[in-house]
C-alpha cells in the first residue's frame, strides 16, 4: 500500500482539535474514563503526544493520570482517549479533566469539568472485572457491631454476678 496525500492549492491547512464529550465507560470490562477528541481539519497530526489527569472538582490532586506519545490522527476524524481507572471502582461525584495535545509544533490544552453519576457508577462498577473494592466501611460496622456485642455480654454477665452475690 501506497499512501497519497493530495492538495487542490498550495494553502496551508491549520491543525484544529477539540475535546468533546468526556464519560465514563468500560474497555474489556475494565473502568476507563473516555474523552473524545475531533481533529476537525483535513490534514493529519503527526508526532500527536497526549498527557491527561484526572482530579476531583476544585482539587489538584491528581486522581488518575495517563500519557501517550507518538500517536498519529487522520483528518476529520475523532476518537476516545481512554483514561485508565486503574482497577478502581468509580464513584459518584464532580471531577476536572486536564488534558494537553501536543502535534509538531501545535498545543491544545483543555480543563473541562464532568460529573460521574451514581446509577452509572454502579452500572459500570457492577460489570467491571479486577476491581479493588473497599471494603472499609463493612470493617468499621462489624467493629461497632462487635463492640455492642461485648457490652451487652458484660453488662449481662455483671448482672448476673452481683445477682448471685445477693443470694
Amino acid at each position: 500500500m501506497i499512501g497519497v496525500l493530495l492538495t487542490e492549492n498550495d494553502n496551508e491547512v491549520k491543525p484544529d482539535m477539540q475535546l468533546g464529550e468526556i464519560k465514563p465507560s468500560q474497555i474489556n470490562y475494565r473502568n476507563v474514563l473516555k474523552a473524545n477528541l475531533q481533529n476537525s481539519q483535513p490534514i493529519i497530526l503527526k508526532n500527536l503526544n497526549i498527557q491527561a489527569r484526572v482530579t476531583k472538582k476544585g482539587s489538584n490532586k491528581t486522581l488518575h493520570e495517563t500519557n501517550k506519545t507518538d500517536m498519529r490522527m487522520a483528518p476529520n476524524s475523532n476518537f476516545n482517549y481512554g483514561i485508565n481507572w486503574e482497577n478502581q471502582e468509580f464513584k459518584a461525584g464532580k471531577y476536572t479533566l486536564h488534558m494537553t495535545a501536543k502535534s509538531n509544533e501545535n498545543e491544545w490544552k483543555w480543563t473541562k469539568d464532568f460529573e460521574i453519576k451514581g446509577d452509572e457508577a454502579k452500572a459500570l462498577n457492577n460489570k467491571a472485572v479486577e476491581l479493588e473494592k473497599d471494603y472499609t466501611i463493612w470493617y468499621i460496622i462489624g467493629a461497632i457491631l462487635l463492640g455492642l456485642i461485648l457490652l451487652i455480654l458484660v453488662f449481662l454477665l455483671g448482672k448476673r454476678s452481683s445477682r448471685k452475690k445477693d443470694d
